[in-house]
């Protein structure tokens, strides 16, 4: 095969032959009409002349034609093998090029899927979503949100701050954008003059492949609703607990007086007036308990901290309930370190969680079993343990211990006594004293109740 420049050069040399054979016939015909004489004999060698010119120039013509009809049909030959030879020599490339391009299309289509199916989730979400970027500008928000805070298109690219008039929210993401850590929390936001909104807020950073933060996204429920509900109960418990204290309180007393005074109401009769004494009591605790979740619940009353001695509060719970441990053939102990600093609580709040947790224990720890008090120090807190070797409790229940009215053991309960309420009022105590306060248990090894409070600082 001759490589493109030897057939330029054939070409052109071909050509040059042709336009050669031109000029010489057209030159002979030239001479041969104004160079000889004009007379009768010189006529015919002058036609001669012409006609061997034209002749000539015929030929030349013939000549030329043939061999550019060689030179086109060696061009066609030439680039035919020119482009066979680069067909075989990157067959392999349109082929691998091909099967990248089928796998970006592939890839794309599986994008735009996932973005339709995101586009779809969000939209159908009763919460409202906000992604925004690390300058807190907004990159995504779902139609719940624009609801919700009120935004209009154009937003996006926006600020936050710049779209909506709830800086508490825009406090909280610039918080989190500085310090790198999610949090959850609860906002009243004043959607209109006589309308407050009660806003679940969580807040996430989202950070890049190289640890930098890339933005937030922000998770909205609106729980006005809920709460409103959660009043209305609160309300309703507290006004019934109010109008049973009256006639509970009246049964008890009449009771009471009628074993004080020995009347002659036979055996049953004694048997019937002890029990209507004893579950007027237990009604009169329970109502005493709802009053008291529903202050704590209600959060209006103020507690005075102050520092508190947690040796001193112990030791009081401790003698309160002996008389019932001895009875039941269980011990309790103490172990407070005497250089534990004083914890920031209020007294009888700090002294009804020991006794809640203390008599919880007494009623599931069996005869010769003990129920220990302990304290330590751990940085600024001081971790308070109520420990036991009782019946324990099941994973599956140690979630909801907190809750009122549950119970693990309904027919052991029902045995033990007990209102369903101490361990709840214990948990809201313990985060009305500023800490927190968590169960580790196992069956048939006992349980630990671990609540932490501030400790004082000299």
């Amino acid at each position: 095969m001759k490589e493109p420049l030897s057939l330029r050069h054939d070409f052109w040399q071909v050509f040059a032959t042709y336009t050669f054979l031109l000029i010489v016939g057209i030159g002979g015909v030239w001479m041969a009409l104004h160079f000889l004489s004009p007379s009768d004999d010189v006529a015919g060698t002058r036609r001669g002349l012409a006609l061997a010119g034209l002749v000539s120039m015929v030929i030349g013509f013939g000549v030329a034609s043939w061999v550019r009809a060689w030179i086109r049909d060696d061009l066609e030959r030439s680039r035919n093998e020119i482009l066979q030879t680069l067909e075989a020599e990157d067959s392999a490339v349109p082929e691998e090029l091909g099967d990248s391009v089928k796998e970006l299309r592939k890839k794309v289509s599986q994008l735009e899927t996932d973005k339709a199916r995101l586009s779809v989730l969000l939209g159908a979400m009763s919460e409202a979503v906000v992604m925004l970027d690390g300058l807190e500008r907004i990159l995504v928000a779902n139609p719940m949100a624009e609801k919700l805070l009120g935004l209009t298109s154009p937003y996006s690219k926006r600020r936050l701050g710049e779209v909506t008039q709830m800086k508490r929210l825009t406090d909280i993401v610039s918080d989190v954008l500085w310090r790198q850590t999610a949090t959850i929390t609860e906002v009243d936001w004043p959607a209109s003059h006589n309308d407050i909104r009660h806003l679940w807020v969580s807040v996430a950073p989202i950070t890049s492949d190289d640890k930098d933060p890339a933005g937030v996204v922000v998770v909205m429920y609106d729980v006005t609703r809920l709460r409103r509900l959660e009043r209305v109960r609160r309300d309703f418990v507290a006004n019934v607990s109010h109008e049973l204290r009256t006639p509970i309180a009246t049964i008890q007393s009449s009771a009471e007086t009628l074993l004080m005074d020995g009347m002659d109401v036979g055996p049953i009769g004694v048997e019937f007036v002890e029990t209507i004494h004893r579950q007027s009591g237990r009604m009169g605790q329970i109502v005493e308990d709802l009053l008291t979740l529903s202050r704590l619940e209600a959060a209006g009353e103020e507690l005075a901290m102050q520092n508190v001695e947690i040796l001193v509060v112990a030791q009081d719970v401790l003698e309160r309930f002996r008389p019932v441990a001895q009875k039941n053939g269980v011990s309790l102990e103490i172990e407070v370190p005497e250089d534990l600093p004083p914890v920031q609580a209020e007294p009888r709040a700090l002294q009804q969680i020991l006794a809640n947790l203390v008599e919880n224990g007494l009623k599931y720890t069996p005869e010769g079993g003990q129920v220990i008090i302990r304290a330590t120090r751990r940085d600024s807190d001081v971790v308070i343990t109520v420990e036991d070797n009782g019946i324990g409790i099941s994973p599956e229940h140690v979630h909801r211990v907190f809750e009122r009215f549950y119970r693990v053991d309904t027919g052991r309960s029902r045995e033990v006594g007990g209102t369903g309420l101490g361990l709840a009022i214990a948990k809201h105590l313990v985060r009305r004293l500023g800490g927190d306060i968590v169960l580790e248990s196992q069956p048939q090894k006992g349980s630990k109740f671990k609540f932490w409070l501030p400790a004082h600082e000299p």
